[in-house]
């Protein structure tokens, strides 16, 4: 297997996951601006949606998206014990969790890594959904607020 990372990127937990789990693996890093990894390989070949994850298998055959990753990685590793069996609630919980992360939790941190704009409009998404998960109008708008100074 090759995982194809962006250091300080999402990719990060996959490479965790993979050392946890104790699976033979490489690595290369992605330059996802450029569209190139650190080979010199045409990333977009390899990934079309051009960000990463994207974990390769040894027969060429590519899987994207951080929750597919480590749910298959836990699949193919039970008795690591990171995930419940899959065709119960307890698994379910599991995929809820990463599924919130991955599309929620997520976006509130892709402004760390862009311009102030884009970190003023993230505080302003923070602020009309705070009444729904209140730790992001209490916490990460101050934070971000810093950033942008």
């Amino acid at each position: 297997m090759k995982l194809f990372y962006k250091p300080g990127a999402c990719s990060l937990a996959s490479h965790i996951v993979l050392h946890e789990i104790g699976q033979a693996f490489e690595i290369e890093a992605v330059d996802t601006s450029e569209g190139k990894t650190a080979g010199g390989a045409d990333y977009l070949a390899i990934n079309p949606k051009g960000y990463v994850p994207a974990l390769q298998m040894d027969d060429g055959g590519v899987l994207t998206e951080g929750p597919a990753i480590l749910q298959f990685l836990s699949d193919t590793a039970p008795q690591a014990g990171l995930a419940p069996e899959a065709g119960n609630l307890s698994r379910a919980k599991v995929l809820e969790h990463l599924t919130y992360v991955a599309s929620e939790l997520h976006k509130s941190f892709g402004p760390l890594f862009r311009s102030a704009s884009s970190c003023q409009r993230a505080i302003s998404l923070a602020e009309k959904i705070g009444s729904a998960i209140p730790w992001k109008t209490t916490i990460l708008p101050p934070f971000w607020a810093k950033v942008v100074r």
